[in-house]
């Protein structure tokens, strides 16, 4: 759903922003994990697969929607976490046992090795029955899903828009930037630091066309400045909106400050697209670590 954001400052600077409602497309499965799960769980039912493992930190939204997803359907799920049972269950991971997923917590060095072909292959030896999905469902198949998405979405957005799309495994990016590049600027905000390659990578994988790009990091993935949290308590008094801390809120943060210092074009359009997911905000508004 779209929906127009007024405020006097864009009055004032003749630029009008709205913000695609992408956390309101489901009740549980919300944002862009639905787009990125759906293809996967075809592929699945196709291939008579009932068991889902998958990877993620301890306030995935991807691992959240698998495992409802797969509770729903009476499959298996298995996560593997980034971090330690010792840093207690958050919320998220809470839903997910309750859901039936089994979680296995590695160390970084161990989740670092989740794309080399030896832990595949282990993995495979282990569980002959499993459909093993990437991180954050990001692939051929999870693109394809949010390309689909994509195209229905243009139907509604406001001509000659720009649309600014966070950037973490870079699923979003690649499925949307297939569907719209076409007819409208993408402007990528990456949520982490070292994006240089990472994006140099998902352009020769997915042959992603020329995009315009924010570095949107701040004090790193995950991690909120008091600016940042700031901006967030401004933008949900004033909207009325909640933002997920860890995507959509950077987004939002890295274009208002441009707005403010006059870098964003006079009689502009642009569209603020929250991918949903709100699981990174459950435990941050009460994490004091987060806002340093």
């Amino acid at each position: 759903m779209l929906q127009a954001l007024p405020h006097p400052l864009l009055v004032q600077h003749e630029v009008a922003l709205f913000i695609w409602r992408e956390d309101l497309n489901h009740a549980i499965i919300s944002g862009n994990k639905w787009h990125k799960l759906q293809p996967w769980l075809r592929a699945a039912e196709a291939k008579q697969i009932r068991h889902l493992m998958s990877f993620g930190g301890r306030h995935s939204n991807h691992l959240h929607a698998l495992a409802f997803a797969c509770h729903q359907r009476h499959w298996r799920s298995t996560g593997w976490v980034r971090g330690h049972a010792t840093q207690g269950m958050t919320a998220t991971l809470s839903d997910c046992l309750r859901w039936g997923m089994r979680l296995h917590f590695v160390s970084r060095h161990q989740y670092r090795q989740r794309h080399s072909p030896a832990w595949f292959a282990n993995a495979h030896a282990q569980w002959p029955e499993a459909l093993i999905v990437p991180e954050g469902g990001t692939s051929e198949l999870g693109v394809s899903g949010v390309k689909a998405w994509g195209l229905a979405m243009a139907a509604h957005l406001p001509a000659q828009a720009s649309i600014m799309v966070p950037v973490g495994s870079g699923g979003t990016l690649a499925g949307l930037s297939r569907a719209l590049a076409t007819r409208f600027d993408i402007v990528a905000v990456p949520v982490f630091k070292a994006w240089q390659g990472h994006l140099a990578e998902l352009s020769r994988t997915y042959q992603l066309p020329s995009v315009q790009v924010w570095p949107g990091a701040g004090k790193g993935f995950g991690r909120t400045s008091a600016e940042e949290a700031a901006f967030d308590a401004f933008f949900c008094q004033q909207f009325g909106l909640l933002l997920d801390p860890v995507y959509t809120l950077k987004v939002a943060w890295q274009f208002w400050r441009r707005l403010v210092a006059g870098e964003i074009p006079q009689g502009s359009t642009w569209v603020l697209l929250h991918t949903g997911g709100l699981q990174g905000r459950r435990d941050w508004e009460t994490a004091a670590k987060r806002v340093q």
